[in-house]
């Protein structure tokens, strides 16, 4: 299980009708490459002990090496919703915020959804 609850970043998500809000992320830039995460990620598969807790949610976002494009991966109440190197990203001149938009992809929960994220640091 990975948690990321406790720094200043603020991440929210769009995904088709569902929107969220998520406090505590953390965002990082180091060596041209930026990230940023909040949330609860744990080990759906059991490899690392069965999980027997609330659905949790997260959001994860970072740049690809193609300018001006990015990967959105999220669990929202259960569901997967993600967009692997095709969404648009725009990261700011200060590095301090982002914002992604995309299209959910096929095997997500919610295929050719539009997805957009908004990140403050």
């Amino acid at each position: 299980m990975r948690i990321t609850c406790g720094g200043p970043a603020t991440i929210r998500i769009t995904v088709g009708d569902v929107s969220r809000v998520l406090h505590g992320g953390e965002c990082h830039a180091a060596g041209g490459v930026w990230s940023a995460a909040v949330g609860v990620i744990i080990d759906a598969t059991g490899v690392h002990g069965k999980y027997a807790g609330p659905p949790v949610s997260n959001v994860v976002v970072n740049d690809t090496a193609t300018p001006g494009r990015g990967t959105i991966q999220s669990m929202l109440d259960g569901k997967l919703y993600f967009v692997l190197g095709d969404a648009v990203m725009k990261v700011s001149a200060d590095r301090k915020s982002a914002h992604l938009e995309g299209r959910s992809d096929r095997a997500s929960d919610a295929p050719g959804a539009k997805l957009t994220v908004s990140v403050t640091c």
